[in-house]
Order: C-alpha cells, then structure tokens, then sequence
C-alpha cells in the first residue's frame, strides 16, 4: 500500500485566519490555559496541541505534528516559544501524546461495472488519509467515515456495512490514527450470492 504524503499544508483560509487571531486576543493575558495553547500552536510544524493545566505550579503540553509524532527538536522548539506565553515561575511541561489506532473491516456495495478491486484501493487511501488528519482529542465516529465515502464517491457507492470498528471516545490527551484497515467492494449484481 502506497504511503502518502502527509506533512503539507493547505493555504490558510480566512476562516482559518479569523480563529487563530482569535485565539491571539486571547493570549493577550499572558499566562492562561489559552495563551500556553497559542504559544504551542503558533509553532511550526505542530498539528495540533492540548493544555493540561489541572496541576499546581506547572502545565502538560501534549502535542503532536501531521504524523502524531513530537520529535526532540519540536518539542525544544515549543518549550523556547513557551516562554512569551506562560505565567511566571509556571513550569512547562511538553508530552507526546498518546495514539490511539481505530481497526475498520468495511464492506462497501458499489454500482455494476465498477472495477471493486480499484475502488476498495480508493476507499482505503481515503480512510487511511482522514484518519491520518485527525488533531489531539478529536474522537472517531463511524458515520464520519461514512459520510467521508460517500461525499467522495457518492456516484458509485450504494450501500456501505462496517463490519467490525466502533466508535472511540479519547481522553484530551489522546490521538486517533488508522490501524488495521480492511475494504472490500463488491458490485450490487455480487451483494445477495
């Protein structure tokens, strides 16, 4: 299975750019749970983050770049940034986070004279690619994979049975990222035999 590329990043969009001046009104105050969230995301290279500040006299930083890792010289490079947003005297604390794998075992009904063997190749690329692009603490839920399939081949597929995969609920700290993930298509004329 081809390994895509997943470290690029789409241009801004004004929606995009409104939410992160957003967030810098709220750094104003420097210090805050929202300011130590700012200083991290502001970083290159980090995908997303989660400020866990439940402690006395320091904060945990989980986070994590496109692949859901937090190699040495970002998580040095967010701890540097750090310092224009933390309270004084307030420990930073910068973590991985902790992944989480979703297994899938789909079966996929698909129109008549559709080639299956190139559409479960498809479909697994697009499953494997959404799952991919999810941010710390977002939770995975089978209708979006659904909803994902659909909206991108909703000419061809008819029907579509997840056979083993539930929904996961994850922890602020957690991440989700595919595991085993298994499609199999077969056409309307095959879905009865």
């Amino acid at each position: 299975f081809p390994v895509t590329i997943i470290n690029g990043v789409s241009e801004e969009t004004s929606q995009e750019r409104k939410e992160r001046f957003r967030h810098y009104i709220r750094t104003l105050a420097r210090g805050t749970r929202d300011a130590v969230l700012y200083g991290c995301l502001e970083v290159d290279g980090v995908a997303g983050a989660y400020v866990d500040d439940s402690y006395i006299g320091y904060v945990r930083v989980y986070a994590h770049d496109a692949a859901g890792e937090l190699q040495d010289e970002l998580r040095k490079a967010i701890l540097a940034n750090e310092e224009n947003y933390r309270a004084a005297g307030i420990e930073v604390q910068v973590l991985p986070i902790v992944k989480k794998t979703v297994d899938l075992d789909i079966t996929v009904m698909i129109e008549d004279g559709y080639d299956t063997t190139t559409y479960a190749d498809l479909i697994k690329s697009i499953i494997w690619d959404s799952l991919e692009n999810y941010t710390v603490s977002q939770g995975y839920y089978n209708a979006t994979i659904i909803h994902t399939i659909m909206d991108a081949y909703d000419d061809v597929v008819v029907n579509i049975d997840i056979n083993s995969g539930k929904d996961v609920k994850v922890d602020k700290n957690e991440l989700i990222r595919p595991g085993k993930i298994s499609v199999a298509c077969i056409n309307v004329s095959d879905w009865n035999r």
